[in-house]
């Protein structure tokens, strides 16, 4: 079965042990797979010469939850439970660690992950 094309807002499963989570010094790779939502642009997404998507990882844990994560509710864009898009984790990966594609986030919940990376960025 050939693979989903790779979109804006499209959430994948990932090796965990490629990702970066912060603090890294305290960081232990609980699971093999986790969450990750792309944020690239789906020109670039498409380009079959451009190895890398952007995007961030997604963590249910709570002790280093930040002002600027996007909460998820359980079941959302085919997450498990309840979990926390890092914005400020935001990384680019190279496209062959994207697996399993899990779903889609609704337009709403993409622009406000949107604006929590601008006012990241110091933006807004």
């Amino acid at each position: 079965m050939a693979k989903p094309p790779i979109v804006r807002g499209g959430v994948c499963l990932v090796p965990d042990d490629i990702l970066v989570l912060l603090p890294k010094q305290l960081r232990k790779v609980l699971h093999r797979r986790r969450y990750f939502v792309v944020l690239s642009g789906d020109e670039t997404n498409a380009d079959t010469g451009w190895p890398l998507v952007s995007g961030c990882p997604i963590s249910g844990q709570t002790s280093w939850k930040t002002k600027f994560d996007i909460a998820l509710g359980a079941g959302e864009a085919g997450v498990q439970k309840k979990c926390w898009v890092r914005v400020p984790a935001l990384q680019s990966i190279e496209k062959q660690h994207l697996e399993d594609f899990t779903g889609h986030l609704d337009p709403a919940r993409l622009e406000q992950i949107d604006v929590s990376l601008f006012w990241y960025l110091g933006q807004v």
